[in-house]
């Protein structure tokens, strides 16, 4: 509160204060290095040094000030010690009275302030004497916790003339905020000022207290550590005299557990060369913390510990056909890999790379392997791993160094010869650190993985005992080299039968038991199965599936809760009920011929897709035009094949210049999602051709196969995904490249018994089976 008497206005150089309040009778020094400090200090040389001291309410504000900018109640000063220092000045000024700011100057180094007299600072009545008492008692208390508390401190407080005085000396020297300053120099009437004070002096006392429990601990610990410190190097001197080599307790234990583990010659020289180390270290310095970390971590590494395993092909082909339905082609390969290991116990260096679409059971495949041959089994995630540390690990040296994922996934295995998964090897990359990949390769390489050097452990380590299976949704990211080092099994989406086979096998059963639903409370048909593949899932897996079948028991569950519905049955018929409106519409083929539109197929990760192509013309300057999202390579792909058309344009009794005036204007549908690849080559051959002739397209025949300058048709990938889009979509005959004539049988035979396959050479036959 701002009160008191108001005298003859003063004006004086105004210098703002940041978090520093001033008070009558106490000096205060400053260091000032800003232009306008500065200047107001060059001001009040021409007013007799006296400036005025004022607190602005924001610390971090700066030039141009207002009025409003500022606490009303500041403090006039005299400048006493004024020393010129390199781009600043230290100044000690000495505080002479309370006063008012009233206004500033147009540029804010002046201002207009009103001395403010003290109200009442005597002990008039027994309320200020009450309040006066407060304060001394209160000073005491803070004096006994005050880090810089002193005799001659308390002496200098005592002789304060005043009650005002003393409440100005106190908030000067031993109150801590800032705000309570303030509050303390606001206030001109002396019985309001030493109340203000004593509540202030009542807030910071504890925390000053804790402050200083806080400050105790810390120095206890710092000077136990010191303790310690000397008197186990004075243990160590007086053992070096003696001639006594006797180990401390941590020494022993770690060359017991040296001596227990058995390990290689070469690990045990190391590892006893870091104990005698650490021997000698400082027990509490950085030094002997990284050793004691690299000790702990290497001993865990099991560098002589086997699993015992286990090579039977029966017991193999038992487990794989429990725990996963189809997958033939992949089972053989395994088991032939298992034959292998029968035959030869001591055959290594075999690395199985699975690659397929997300959610054919790639990950599911390793973890039954491993059961087969009764091996232990860790998996290593290498999705967005861009680091050739997190593969080779850190030097210990480094602060927080650990162990790559290799060595690692040994440590959590426990044994040398484990079954490692490195899971979405095709999703490493690499940027200024290094690069994964080509850490991976001496993983991977059967003539260097037996000394393999993990950059923390510094240590050879075989890892030719160990088994590894990669999985990737795709080959295209992964390097070459890296592809050479693996025998690549591939994994085909699953046909809608053998999803239906699934889900009555393994997922209906796994999601009932974990919904704590019993058989007889929730069945559900064949017919709905079927419609959840086909209209509530689009995907290559069963994930989605097995999501849908989960929201299905979720709706049951909570019909037997609520309703005590005692049976359940889902069928096509209710499906809706359960799952809502379907959610996945099924690609089906127009009716009629059609102009300038073609049936295409593309393979994606999550399957074959019908790939539908239109072409258009109109009257233009030749331009050609490609929308849908496409790539490089597909764009390619239409240049290509107008570029053909326009070669044997005589062949269509077409003009020569006949695209000379036409713009033209290929569209693949579903322009958001993303397309690429030379596959719709014939497509879009056959596409241009219809519509410059205007011969229509047969809608019931598909295609796939690039196309080259002179009409020649060139093998294709994915047919059997793209095979099975052409069945869902109620194609008859799909025309495939003659040299995929080789790749039919792997095409599932519910397919090959449903659709005709046309094998081509060139273009033309192409356009003999799709052209009216």
């Amino acid at each position: 509160m701002l009160s008191g008497k108001a005298n003859t206005p003063i004006k004086l150089p105004l210098l703002a204060l940041r978090g520093i309040v001033t008070f009558p009778g106490a000096p205060v020094k400053l260091e000032l290095n800003l232009d306008e400090d500065l200047a107001a200090i060059r001001h009040a040389a021409e007013c007799d040094n006296k400036i005025f001291l004022i607190a602005l309410k924001d610390p971090s504000q700066n030039e141009p000030f207002d009025l409003s900018d500022f606490f009303m109640t500041g403090c006039v000063a005299v400048i006493t010690e004024n020393e010129r220092r390199v781009g600043s000045r230290r100044v000690t000024a000495n505080g002479l009275f309370r006063a008012r700011l009233q206004e500033l100057s147009e540029d804010g180094a002046y201002c207009t302030v009103y001395e403010l007299q003290s109200e009442n600072d005597f002990i008039a009545d027994s309320n200020t004497a009450a309040t006066y008492k407060d304060a001394l008692t209160l000073m005491d208390a803070m004096l006994k916790v005050h880090p810089s508390a002193s005799d001659e401190l308390k002496e200098a407080l005592l002789k304060s003339p005043t009650p005002g005085a003393l409440a100005d000396s106190i908030a000067a020297t031993l109150l801590m905020s800032f705000e309570h300053k303030q509050e303390v120099l606001d206030e001109n009437n002396v019985v309001r000022r030493l109340r203000a004070i004593n509540n202030a002096m009542r807030l910071e006392i504890p925390l000053i207290k804790e402050d200083l429990f806080i400050h105790r601990k810390v120095r206890a610990a710092l000077e136990e550590n010191q303790k310690e410190y000397y008197l186990k190097e004075q243990m160590r001197v007086i053992k070096d005299e003696l001639g006594m080599d006797d180990d401390d307790e941590e020494t022993a234990e770690y060359y017991d557990r040296i001596a227990a583990a058995r390990l290689p010659k070469e690990v045990e020289e190391k590892l006893i060369k870091e104990v005698q180390k650490l021997a000698k270290t400082p027990y509490s310095s950085a030094e002997a913390s990284v050793q004691r970390n690299y000790l702990y971590t290497v001993l865990e590494i099991p560098f002589t510990k086997y699993s015992k395993e286990q090579v039977d092909v029966r017991r193999a082909s038992e487990i794989l056909e429990k725990d996963h339905y189809g997958l033939e082609k992949v089972k053989e390969r395994i088991l032939e890999f298992v034959a292998a290991r029968q035959l030869n116990p001591d055959l290594k260096n075999q690395t199985l790379c699975l690659v397929g679409p997300p959610g054919v059971g790639k990950t599911s495949i390793a973890a039954s392997l491993a059961r087969a041959l009764n091996r232990k089994y860790v998996r290593v995630s290498l999705g967005g791993v861009r680091d050739e540390a997190d593969i080779r690990g850190h030097r210990k040296t480094y602060v927080a160094a650990m162990p790559g994922r290799i060595i690692t996934a040994l440590t959590q295995a426990k044994v040398r010869n484990p079954l490692i998964l490195l899971d979405e090897i095709d999703k490493m990359s690499n940027d200024s650190r290094g690069d994964p990949a080509s850490a991976m390769l001496e993983v991977l390489d059967g003539e260097q993985n037996r000394a393999f050097r993990d950059h923390f452990v510094e240590l050879p380590f075989d890892l030719s005992d160990c088994i590894f299976v990669a999985t990737a949704n795709s080959l295209q990211g992964v390097a070459p080299a890296l592809i050479d080092r693996m025998e690549v099994i591939e994994l085909a989406s699953y046909t809608a039968e053998e999803k239906k086979q699934i889900a009555k096998r393994h997922l209906i059963p796994r999601q009932r038991e974990r919904h704590g639903i019993k058989g007889r409370q929730l069945t559900i048909a064949d017919s709905a199965i079927d419609a959840i593949i086909s209209s509530y899932t689009r995907e290559a897996g069963v994930r989605n599936l097995e999501r849908s079948i989960a929201a299905i028991c979720r709706k049951a569950a909570r019909n037997i809760v609520e309703n005590g519905a005692p049976t359940q049955r889902v069928t096509s018929k209710n499906l809706s009920d359960y799952l809502g409106h379907e959610k996945a519409l099924e690609e089906h083929v127009y009716e009629e011929p059609l102009k300038g539109v073609v049936n295409g197929l593309a393979w994606t990760e999550t399957g074959g897709e019908l790939l539908r192509v239109e072409a258009v013309s109109m009257p233009g300057t030749g331009h050609i035009e490609c929308t849908g999202n496409l790539g490089t390579v597909m764009k390619e792909s239409a240049q290509i094949a107008l570029s053909c058309l326009r070669s044997h344009y005589d062949s269509f009794a077409l003009a020569e210049d006949f695209s000379k005036n036409k713009d033209i204007h290929i569209h693949f549908p579903e322009g958001a999602t993303p397309k690429d690849g030379p596959s719709a080559g014939c497509a879009i051959y056959t596409a241009l051709v219809s519509e410059f002739t205007g011969r229509p397209v047969r809608q019931d025949v598909a295609m796939t196969g690039e196309i080259t300058l002179h009409g020649r048709v060139l093998p294709i990938g994915g047919l059997r995904e793209k095979a099975m889009a052409a069945y869902k979509a109620g194609v008859h005959t799909v025309l495939i490249p003659e040299d995929n004539r080789k790749d039919l049988p792997d095409v599932d035979k519910a397919v090959r018994e449903e659709v005709s396959f046309i094998c081509c050479r060139s273009a033309s036959e192409v356009l003999d089976r799709a052209l009216l």
